[in-house]
C-alpha cells in the first residue's frame, strides 16, 4: 500500500471513529426524535436482514450492518403501531445485537453491550460495516445484477416491488460484464427495448413499439431532438429504463417510456479503476475512474472519469475515435445539506456506413459482404457532447427532504455523406446516389424542484412528493445544399464506385426551433391497509415553440410558426397490494401527450397524439432481497395520430383521427441467485395493431421496431473452493423477424438468435483479466431496418481481453 493509499485509509479510518463516537453520544437523541413517529407493522419471525429490509420498506430509513452471523439469526417477530425505534428493539431482543441512531434517518446495528438508553450503550462498539440497507438504488459496488431501488419512476428511490410500472435497471456490474460501454448497448440489452440504426453509429430506441424521446439524467428530463451518437457509459452508475408513459414526471412525450441515467458521485473513500482492453477492429479502450475525500474530515469529496477509445467499424474503411472526460465535486454543507456540481465532454469523429446494407428492386437485401462500405472516402461525421449541472438537496430531521437540480446539455454534430437513396437495380447494381451535408446544434437546460416526505393521517403513514420543472431548448439545425435544381447532385451510379470528388455546398439553410416547457407535479403513496398502497399523482404542463429560419439562410424561403399547448392534465394512478413480505401484485394506468408537426386545413398544429396505459404485474424479491423478478400485462393505446386529409392533392394537409395500440407481457428475473452466481433473463411478447393508415410521430412502422417476441439472457458464475477465482459467463440474444411495407413490397428481416460468453481469472486482490467473445457462431443476421430501402447487418464474431485494475 503507497504512502498515499495509506493516508487515506487513516482518514477514512478517523472519520469513522469520529462518527461512532458521535453516534453513542446522540443516539438516544435521535431516537427519542424517531420516537414521535409511528408505524403499523406486521412482520413475523424471520432471518434479522429480511426483518430489517420489512422496517426500512415501512419507515424509509438507512441501516448500516455490521460483519456478524448474528444478522442472519432469526429475530422476534413485530407486530403493531409503534416507532422506529421501538420496532428495532423488538425485532433485536436477545439477538446479541443492538442499535445507534446516527441521526433521524441512519441507524446502525452494534455488537453486544452493556445497556443504554435507545438500545444502545455508551460502551457499545460499532462492528465494520459491509452491508449497507436502506433506499439506496446505487449498484456500483453490488456485484449485482439486480437492484432493489430505482429513481426513473419516482424522484426518491422506490422499491421495484413498490412500483406499480414496469422497471428494469442495467447495474453497474452488468454493464462491465458485458462490455456494455455506450448507451445504445445497454438499451439493447435491457428488456423488452430495442435499438433502430439511423446509421452506424446513431441509434433511436423503442419500447412497446413506440419510442422512447426522452431521457432523464440524474432525474432530469433531456429531449432526444434528433438521433446522435450514443453516449459513453464510463461515467454512470446504471442505466433505468421505464416502459411505458412516463408523463407523471417527463412532462409531454412518446409513450414508449423514458430512460434514467443515474450518474457515478464521489465516494467517501479513495478508491481507483483503471481498465484496459483490446479487441476485434482495432478496438483499443481505456477507462480510469478515481474517487475519494478531498480533505480530512471528508465533507468534500471528487471524482474524475475519464476515457480514451478507438475502434473500427465491421465496414471498410469505418471507425470511431472517442474521448470522455467527467468531473463531479460534492460537499456537505451541514451534517443535512449537501451541494454537488459536476460536468463532462465527449467528443468521437466517425466514419459509418450510413445507409448499412442496400436493398434491392425485389425487396431483397443485396448479396454484399458485412465489410462492405457504400459511400465516399470523405464521409465523416463529428459528435460532440457537453453537460453540467448542480445539485442541493436538504434532510429535515422529520423525515422530509427536498433537493433542487439545474442541468445544461448541448448536442453538436457535424456530418457529410455521399449515400445511396433508393433501391439498387440488382442487374446493373446502380442506385440513386446522393450527396448531404448538415449540422446540428441543440442546447438544452433543465430545471427541477422538488420535496417528499412522510404524513400521518389516519393511524397510518403516508408519502407525498410535489414540484416544479421546467427546460428550455434551443435547437438549430443547417443544411447545406448544391446548386439551384441540384441541391443533392443526385445521379443514378454503380453502389461500387465511390471515388468521385467532394462537392461544394453554395447554399445554406439554417433555422432555430425554441421549445419551452413547464410543469408542475405531485405524487402520493397512501397506505390504505397493512397489503394495499395508493399510487396517485399528476401533472400539469404548459408547453410552446417557436420555430424561425434564419434571416440569410432561409434557402427554402420559409416562414415562421408559434405553437401552445396547455394547461394539459397527465394523470396517474396504481394500486399494489402486498401478497407477502415476498410477493405484491399490482395495476395501473398511465396517460402522456406528444406534440405533432403535421397541420390542419387551418394551419393550426394538430392536437397532441395521445398515449394511455393499463398495466397489471406481480413482482417479487426473493433470497433476502437479492433476486427480483417480474411479470406485467400490458396495453397500451395512442389515439390522435396524423391522417392526411384525402381531399388534399398536396398531401400537406392533414387531420388527427388516428388509432394503434400495442399489447403484450413482459417478464424479468435479475440479480444473484447465489453468492457466486448472478443473472438476468427478459422476455418480450408484443402484439401490435393499426386501426387505419395513420403514422407515429416518427413515421416509423410498428413492424420494423416491435419483433412479436424478443428474449435476452446473459449469467456468470464464479467456480467454488480453490477455483474461486474464476468466473465463467454466457448470454443469448433471440428475436423474432420483423419487417417494414410500402406500396410495392414488403422488406423481411429474419429472426435470430446469437450466443456470447466469457472467462475472467482474478490475478490478485487488485487485477482482473477477463476474455468475452460476441457471435459466438458468427451468425449473419439483420439488426435493424427502418424504411423499405436499407437495413443493418450485427456484429460479426468478436473478441475482447480486458485488465482491470483497482485499488
Amino acid at each position: 500500500m503507497t504512502t498515499k493509499s495509506r493516508t487515506f485509509v487513516l482518514l477514512a479510518a478517523t472519520v469513522l471513529a469520529g462518527v461512532a463516537e458521535n453516534s453513542i453520544s446522540f443516539g438516544a437523541a435521535w431516537a427519542q426524535a424517531v420516537d414521535q413517529r409511528t408505524h403499523n407493522f406486521d412482520i413475523p419471525a424471520k432471518p434479522i436482514r429480511q426483518a430489517m429490509n420489512d422496517i426500512v420498506r415501512a419507515t424509509g430509513i438507512n441501516v448500516v450492518f455490521p460483519e456478524t452471523a448474528a444478522a442472519s439469526t432469526i429475530g422476534r417477530p413485530v407486530h403493531g403501531s409503534m416507532s422506529t425505534a421501538q420496532a428495532i428493539g423488538a425485532l433485536l431482543a436477545g439477538s446479541g445485537l443492538q442499535y445507534n441512531f446516527t441521526n433521524a434517518n441512519t441507524v446502525t446495528i452494534v455488537g453486544a453491550s452493556r445497556g443504554g438508553g435507545a438500545g444502545t450503550s455508551s460502551d457499545a462498539t460499532t462492528l465494520a460495516p459491509i452491508v449497507v440497507k436502506g433506499a439506496s438504488a446505487t449498484t456500483e459496488g453490488t456485484n449485482s445484477y439486480g437492484s432493489g431501488y430505482a429513481n426513473v419512476a419516482g424522484k426518491e428511490e422506490v422499491a421495484l416491488k413498490e412500483t406499480p410500472q414496469s422497471v428494469s435497471v442495467v447495474t453497474r456490474k452488468r454493464i462491465e460484464d458485458q462490455n456494455l460501454t455506450t448507451l445504445d448497448q445497454a438499451i439493447a440489452n435491457a428488456t423488452g427495448m430495442v435499438v433502430q440504426q439511423a446509421d452506424s453509429d446513431r441509434p433511436a430506441y423503442y419500447s412497446r413499439g413506440f419510442q422512447v424521446n426522452t431521457i432523464q439524467i440524474g432525474g432530469v428530463p433531456t429531449n432526444i431532438a434528433l438521433p446522435t451518437s450514443a453516449q459513453d457509459l464510463a461515467m454512470y452508475d446504471r442505466v433505468e429504463v421505464l416502459r411505458g408513459p412516463a408523463g407523471l414526471l417527463n412532462g409531454l412525450g412518446s409513450p414508449g417510456g423514458t430512460i434514467n441515467l443515474v450518474r457515478k458521485l464521489p465516494m467517501d473513500e479513495f478508491h481507483v479503476t483503471d481498465e484496459v482492453s483490446a479487441g476485434s477492429y482495432r478496438n483499443l479502450r481505456n477507462e480510469l475512474d478515481v474517487t475519494g475525500p478531498l480533505n480530512s474530515d471528508g465533507s468534500l469529496r471528487g471524482r474524475v472519469v475519464g476515457t480514451l477509445q478507438t475502434q473500427d467499424f465491421k465496414e471498410d474503411d469505418t471507425y470511431r475515435r472517442l474521448g470522455q472526460i467527467y468531473g463531479v465535486l460534492e460537499g456537505d454543507i451541514t451534517d443535512n445539506t449537501t451541494i454537488r456540481g459536476g460536468a463532462y465532454y465527449q467528443g468521437s469523429p466517425a466514419r459509418e456506413n450510413w445507409v448499412g446494407i442496400p436493398v434491392t428492386t425485389d425487396y431483397k437485401f443485396l448479396d454484399a459482404p458485412r465489410s462492405a462500405f457504400f459511400g465516399s472516402p470523405w464521409n465523416k461525421s463529428t459528435y460532440s457532447q457537453t453537460g453540467a449541472f448542480v445539485e442541493l438537496e436538504h434532510e429535515f430531521d422529520n423525515g422530509w427532504k427536498t433537493k433542487a437540480t439545474l442541468n445544461y446539455a448541448r448536442y453538436q454534430s457535424n456530418i457529410i455523406a455521399n449515400s445511396i437513396n433508393s433501391m439498387v437495380d440488382p442487374s446493373s447494381l446502380t442506385a440513386n446516389i446522393v450527396a448531404n451535408k448538415w449540422a446540428q446544434d441543440d442546447r438544452q437546460y433543465g430545471l427541477d424542484w422538488y420535496t417528499t416526505g412522510p404524513v400521518d393521517l389516519g393511524g397510518r403513514e403516508h408519502k407525498l412528493t410535489f414540484g416544479v420543472n421546467a427546460s428550455h431548448e434551443d435547437l438549430g439545425q443547417t443544411n447545406y445544399y448544391g446548386p439551384a435544381g441540384d441541391e443533392f447532385y443526385s445521379h443514378t451510379g454503380s453502389i461500387f464506385d465511390w471515388d468521385v470528388p467532394e462537392p461544394d455546398f453554395p447554399n445554406v439553410y439554417g433555422r432555430h426551433t425554441l421549445t419551452n416547457q413547464y410543469g408542475v407535479y405531485g405524487n402520493a403513496r397512501i397506505s390504505l391497509a397493512d397489503p394495499l398502497t395508493l399510487v396517485a399523482g399528476g401533472r400539469v404542463i404548459w408547453w410552446n415553440s417557436s420555430y424561425k429560419p434564419n434571416a440569410d439562410e432561409n434557402y427554402w424561403g420559409d416562414t415562421s410558426t408559434h405553437d401552445d399547448i396547455g394547461p394539459k392534465a397527465i394523470p396517474f394512478a396504481g394500486l399494489i397490494y402486498d401478497l407477502n413480505d415476498t410477493l405484491s401484485v399490482y395495476g395501473s394506468y398511465a396517460k402522456i401527450f406528444q406534440p405533432q408537426v403535421t397541420r390542419d386545413v387551418s394551419g393550426n398544429l394538430l392536437a397532441p397524439v395521445q398515449g394511455q396505459q393499463y398495466e397489471v404485474g406481480l413482482k417479487g424479491s426473493f433470497l433476502d432481497d437479492k433476486l427480483n423478478a417480474s411479470v406485467a400485462l400490458f396495453s397500451l393505446t395512442q389515439k390522435n395520430r396524423a391522417m392526411a386529409d384525402p381531399s388534399d392533392p398536396t398531401g400537406s394537409i392533414y387531420f388527427a383521427q388516428g388509432k394503434a395500440r400495442a399489447q403484450g407481457l413482459d417478464f424479468e428475473i435479475s440479480g444473484r441467485v447465489t453468492d457466486q452466481w448472478n443473472v438476468f433473463a427478459g422476455y418480450t411478447y408484443t402484439n401490435t395493431r393499426n386501426y387505419d393508415d395513420s403514422n407515429s410521430t416518427d413515421y416509423v412502422a410498428f413492424s420494423s421496431i416491435a419483433p412479436r417476441h424478443l428474449f435476452k439472457l446473459w449469467t456468470t458464475y464464479t467456480l467454488p473452493n480453490d477455483l474461486d477465482k474464476w468466473t465463467i459467463g454466457g448470454g443469448l440474444y433471440a428475436s423474432s423477424s420483423f419487417y417494414n411495407e410500402d406500396s410495392g413490397g414488403k422488406l423481411v428481416a429474419p429472426g435470430y438468435m446469437t450466443a456470447s460468453a466469457s472467462v475472467s481469472y482474478k490475478l490478485n486482490e487488485h487485477y482482473t483479466a477477463s476474455l468475452s467473445v460476441d457471435n459466438i457462431f458468427n451468425r449473419e443476421y439483420v439488426r435493424s431496418i427502418n424504411n423499405t430501402t436499407t437495413g443493418f447487418y450485427g456484429d460479426p464474431r468478436t473478441f475482447l481481453l480486458k485488465v482491470k485494475a483497482t485499488w
